[in-house]
């Protein structure tokens, strides 16, 4: 993947825990923290309907690492 700005290449293997917020804080889109051993990386979800998809998809790919709040 070419990198560019808001864009990453994460291997599976560097990520040790995806935390999903729903609701983060008052009035704030739904958040995903990749959270590795060097840095966390995190990311809105603008459209609050996909948030149950975006949990499904990654639970798929890395079931043992999700924790949803």
């Amino acid at each position: 993947m070419k990198e560019r700005r808001g864009r990453i290449a994460l291997p599976y293997s560097d990520i040790e825990e995806v935390e999903m917020k729903r609701k983060p804080g008052f009035l704030q889109a739904p958040k995903i923290t990749l959270k590795t051993a060097g840095k966390d990386y995190w990311f809105r979800i603008l459209q609050g309907d996909a948030f149950d998809s975006a949990v499904e998809m990654v639970r798929s790919i890395l079931p043992d690492k999700v924790k949803v709040s």
